[in-house]
């Protein structure tokens, strides 16, 4: 059963908050800068609401990006926002309920140990045994993998680390578990031993980064192959299979079943893209606060001699 129903982005909360806090970062801008950052996400919804929306995202991709789009790119890469082609980034103005049985797909982990990353996962439909169950195991590095490394390592992006393994799983298994089930959309169930991974993913939801890249990658491929995961917690002594896969411990699972995936080859939807937003976005901002750092050093060194014993003795 399918129910349709229309909402209204600009009453979005996060899209609200959004737009209050690009005007709060440019209450210092210039004239000129204020308007082309200010009119052009407000002419962008507009526009978006009254055309013909397709169905290539999922609602909470839509709120999800454009609050990131308002508040990262409208206040701080306003200069750039001129060259980007928001009509290529497609909303959704639908929302299916699918009201069916769910079916138990899969089971994953990660292990971040240094600099050794590992994710798995394994198909656990089959009555939950490992025998015949198609599985896989793949180390992320530097290489095919460096925005895990970012933020101090994989340990401190754990909960986007833990996810990669779910958004891997379902473009591994997903397509062969929407045919089995013969359907045109489902609702697929797995877990995990993170809890906070469920809790993401009850609203589609994060601030964070990486962990919002993974979240909003996952949304497209949901989309895409039309289905709805519910993902839930379940504690780390019934999850030994997974936690098994990403220790190289392979006892109970078939050879022959293993899916042999490179993860520089996988075809992501936004991951990439998004990934390399972020490490512009990012390269700016350090040089921004380097600049002015050196300026208050430069000050600091103007400063009379003896000045500070006078000023705070103590």
């Amino acid at each position: 059963m399918q129910r349709r129903y229309h909402w209204q982005l600009n009453k979005q909360p996060a899209v609200k908050n959004a737009m209050e806090e690009v005007t709060l970062m440019l209450e210092n801008a210039k004239v000129t800068e204020k308007r082309q950052a200010r009119l052009l996400p407000l002419s962008v919804i507009s526009a978006m609401e009254e055309a013909v929306m397709n169905t290539e995202l999922a609602r909470y991709v839509r709120s999800y990006a454009w609050y990131r789009l308002l508040k990262v790119w409208g206040a701080m890469r306003y200069h750039d926002t001129l060259g980007v082609d928001f009509g290529t980034i497609k909303l959704d103005e639908s929302v299916r309920a699918v009201e069916a049985d769910p079916v138990d797909a899969f089971r994953s982990d990660a292990k971040a140990e240094g600099e050794e990353v590992v994710i798995g996962g394994w198909e656990s439909h089959d009555g939950g045994r490992t025998e015949g169950a198609r599985w896989f195991s793949v180390r992320l590095t530097r290489k095919n993998a460096p925005w895990v490394f970012l933020k101090g390592g994989p340990f401190r992006n754990i909960v986007a680390l833990e996810l990669t393994p779910v958004l891997v799983a379902i473009m591994a298994f997903g397509k062969e578990a929407k045919e089995r089930c013969g359907r045109a959309s489902m609702r697929l169930t797995a877990l995990t031993d993170n809890v906070s991974i469920a809790y993401v993913l009850k609203q589609y939801l994060s601030c964070r980064f990486p962990l919002s890249v993974v979240l909003l990658e996952l949304s497209c491929k949901l989309k895409r192959i039309g289905m709805e995961l519910d993902l839930h917690w379940v504690p780390r002594g019934q999850n030994v299979p997974a936690d098994s896969l990403t220790n190289g411990r392979f006892e109970g699972f078939s050879k022959e079943e293993r899916i042999h995936l490179d993860f520089v080859k996988m075809e992501f939807i936004v991951l990439l893209e998004l990934v390399k937003k972020a490490g512009e976005l990012d390269e700016e901002i350090r040089m921004i606060k380097s600049s002015k750092e050196g300026k208050q050093d430069k000050h600091m060194g103007k400063r009379k001699r003896g000045e500070t014993k006078w000023k705070d003795p103590w």
